[in-house]
């Protein structure tokens, strides 16, 4: 419904019907508004005008090399309208690609022209690349979709945390991913990839958009007339830019601005960190433990209003409510956009495999290990060093190698193996069918 509603209130762009899609020049906007209004809806319209001292955007400079890409005379194109558009197919790229090389040099010193091993390796990429970029899986790229995938290039994170429900959207609206980009361009004619919270009002006061940053039920996820009147265009962009802001760094990127759009929504991700020397490690560390080493932590990952950790088993409980007391430091972490349902297939699927009761190693595969596991499908960040380096730490300590074994039987025995599991009682809160991780 989100996204429905994204694409509905942007105003009509048409296409030429000629044999190519064309697509506005880097573009300048200034807004001009209606009388009456105190500078807001109304009367206010948009006007983009081209800026020729511009510099070629990011965004141009993707779609001009998707159109040199497709400017063979065998290229293949698909009907639209009365005309066609072009797309890459694999033997079109694999010739873009051998001809980029042999121009620039870089095939064998000693041959004229590239072996068959390299144009092998070349055509196996070839095939790699149009199947990460083929959103809707026509077999051939179109150049909404190769602008997609390279905007997406520099977070790979958002990028599949984006596919499934693009996928599914695509499905219903074939035109859906042009819509929004098209949206996109709308805020940010520079074309830098990125929307501030300036270029978000300004859509806000054109009727660009009208998300509902903060809606009061389910059933209300735009903003009236009268709400942008009394909250404003600025107010309600500050509130947007909250809500699509990932990344922490006051912009909305591209795949930001998509993944909200497509309904997802970020949740905080915090580690929970306890010390299990209770203060004692900082005590002996000059004289017994090595510099640096100055607490024994057991940590936990802290999203949806849930602790995940390693004990027994991938297990979650309440949040600074567990066996291990109360936390001895809470660090956030970042934001992620994948729901409850997919980090417990992740765990059920991924994690538990690796990380059980006969896999348990008190210094190479313990509850830091899972947490930095965590940590990395969540936000794509790794634990802070003092956690990361303390196994490195550990094992500088001649006594703790030798007692490896020793630890490893008791604390399997003992921390690893806690209560017996039980069912999670808040099952019913993600899906039925989905794996769960156990409740300690």
């Amino acid at each position: 419904a989100c996204a429905t509603a994204a694409v509905a209130t942007a105003p009509p762009w048409r296409d030429e019907d000629d044999v190519e899609v064309r697509h506005a020049e880097p573009l300048r906007g200034s807004v001009t508004h209606g009388r009456g209004d105190g500078g807001m809806a109304g009367g206010c319209r948009a006007h983009f005008c081209p800026d020729e001292n511009m510099r070629a955007s990011v965004r141009e400079s993707l779609r001009q090399e998707f159109r040199r890409c497709s400017a063979f005379p065998d290229r293949t194109t698909i009907p639209r309208g009365r005309g066609c558009r072009p797309v890459l197919s694999p033997e079109i790229l694999a010739k873009r690609w051998f001809s980029l090389v042999e121009e620039g040099g870089l095939a064998q010193p000693f041959a004229e022209e590239l072996d068959s091993e390299a144009e092998q390796a070349i055509s196996i990429r070839v095939m790699q690349v149009l199947h990460e970029f083929d959103v809707f899986e026509r077999g051939a790229v179109l150049e909404e979709d190769w602008l997609h995938e390279m905007l997406l290039l520099t977070d790979e994170r958002l990028a599949y945390a984006i596919t499934e429900p693009l996928q599914n959207a695509l499905r219903t609206r074939p035109r859906f991913l042009l819509d929004l980009q098209r949206l996109f361009d709308m805020g940010d004619p520079t074309g830098c990839g990125y929307l501030s919270a300036k270029q978000v009002a300004e859509m806000y006061a054109c009727r660009a958009i009208r998300f509902a940053a903060k809606p009061e039920s389910p059933g209300h996820a735009t903003v009236s007339d009268d709400e942008l009147r009394i909250k404003g265009p600025q107010t309600l962009a500050r509130e947007l830019l909250e809500e699509m802001d990932v990344n922490g760094d006051g912009l909305v990127s591209y795949g930001e601005f998509v993944a909200y759009c497509l309904g997802r929504r970020k949740t905080a991700v915090y580690l929970y960190m306890y010390d299990l020397s209770k203060g004692l490690a900082q005590t002996l560390s000059p004289w017994v433990l090595p510099p640096g080493l100055t607490s024994i932590w057991h940590t936990g990952v802290v999203a949806f209003d849930r602790e995940y950790f390693f004990a027994k088993d991938a297990v979650w409980d309440v949040p600074g409510k567990t066996d291990f007391g109360v936390p001895s430091r809470k660090v956030f972490l970042g934001y992620t956009l994948w729901t409850q349902g997919e980090l417990h297939n992740y765990i059920c699927g991924r994690l538990k495999p690796i990380f059980h009761r006969g896999t348990y190693d008190a210094i190479g595969n313990n509850c830091n290990n899972f947490a930095d596991r965590l940590s990395l499908f969540l936000t794509g960040r790794r634990l802070p060093d003092e956690v990361l380096l303390q196994t490195e730490r550990l094992l500088q300590v001649a006594a703790i190698r030798a007692l490896r074994p020793v630890l490893n039987r008791a604390l399997r025995e003992h921390v690893a193996a806690r209560t017996p599991t039980v069912a999670s009682a808040a099952a019913a809160e993600t899906s039925a069918e989905a794996p769960q991780p156990s409740r300690q």
